[in-house]
């Protein structure tokens, strides 16, 4: 079930060059045309979002194929090629998110906010709860360097959200920190190095990030915040059945779309994914309708929309009537989201104005 097909090494092998090359145009080759670095940037802000669904996702489920060594070497690959170290995203997305889906305090996985429909919204929670609805659905560009930065917190504190960690020895201390390290070095420092200002290296880095995060931020979100998704309580998972609980937590969409299939990772079957997260992803069209017809034969409602823009649009539905909580609840906006505003929104559209006017300058 975990045995690859030739076009997966060819993708893995495109992805990552694509990857590299990106980063070398966008950050040290065209240092003096900004528009093309621009454009670079974009690519490898996608080839990041690649990355992460069509390989570190899968190892993270040992999905991978059989070969140990060959998902070893690439699993330690993503800490300085996207920033994230693998064990963090097994704490927050294998061990978190997948046994615990939509179960609030406890799923990792939920950036879009910090609370389910039900349950009251705690004052260290809210987050970004409390942001408007129509300025939330541009917040996701932020979701890499949030896992980035919060990968350095988790593991300095030892915990992913309520998910303790085990103790990690001096190899992997030495790892953790050196390859965050040498991210930094290569995204940040050797830019500037070579030539680029600190604000340019800058710029083209959140270019990058922002870019890839927007796409994987909806990719990642939309599969499990919908008005026909499940939030069951902590109390309410023990009494249900694992498989239900799965189905019913999650909705599928454009099953007969090989774009929206590929640009997703296979992940627009995400109620198929989670019944078999060690499966090769490219099995699961096959599976879709052996659990499609078993829910049929339970009555379990197994949701899955036609298109992609249907299930955006039950997302951004789901998204507006969140927001009663911010009536219900007796908290204002938290100071962080006034320093995030700061950090995630002013600096951003400072810098790139100031590509944008030295760009008219040259």
């Amino acid at each position: 079930v975990r045995q690859l097909e030739t076009f997966n090494y060819i993708n893995t092998i495109c992805i990552l060059v694509g990857l590299i090359l990106s980063y070398a145009l966008s950050q040290y080759i065209l240092i003096q045309h900004t528009l093309w670095s621009i454009l670079f940037a974009c690519t490898a802000g996608l080839c990041h979002h690649l990355a992460l669904v069509h390989l570190y996702h899968d190892m993270g489920h040992t999905s991978y194929g059989r070969n140990e060594w060959v998902a070893f070497l690439l699993n330690k690959s993503s800490d300085f090629l996207v920033g994230m170290n693998e064990k963090l995203w097994f704490y927050r997305h294998t061990l978190g998110h997948h046994i615990h889906t939509n179960v609030y305090g406890i799923d990792p996985d939920l950036a879009a906010y910090r609370c389910a429909p039900g349950e009251p919204a705690m004052p260290y929670r809210l987050g970004q709860s409390v942001i408007p609805w129509k300025i939330h659905k541009f917040t996701y560009m932020f979701i890499f360097i949030q896992m980035q930065i919060d990968d350095m917190f988790s593991y300095a504190r030892r915990s992913m959200e309520n998910i303790h960690m085990v103790e990690q020895n001096h190899l992997d201390i030495l790892w953790f920190w050196g390859s965050k390290a040498l991210f930094i070095a290569h995204r940040l420092v050797l830019p500037v190095v070579c030539g680029r200002s600190v604000l340019g290296a800058l710029g083209i880095f959140m270019i990058t990030e922002f870019f890839g995060g927007a796409i994987f931020g909806y990719f990642s979100q939309i599969s499990h915040l919908g008005e026909d998704c499940a939030w069951p309580t902590t109390k309410e998972v023990k009494h249900l059945d694992w498989a239900e609980y799965q189905i019913r937590t999650a909705h599928d969409y454009a099953h007969h779309s090989p774009f929206w299939t590929y640009l997703a990772g296979y992940l627009n079957f995400q109620a198929v994914h989670h019944l078999f997260p060690g499966y090769a992803p490219h099995l699961y069209p096959l599976i879709a309708p052996i659990v499609k017809q078993t829910c049929k034969e339970f009555k379990i409602p197994y949701h899955v929309h036609d298109t992609f823009m249907e299930t955006v649009t039950c997302h951004f539905k789901h998204m507006k009537q969140f927001q009663q909580f911010r009536k219900k609840t007796k908290f204002g906006i938290p100071k962080s989201i006034t320093f995030r505003g700061l950090v995630f929104v002013v600096l951003p559209a400072m810098i790139l104005f100031h590509i944008l006017v030295e760009k008219m300058r040259s």
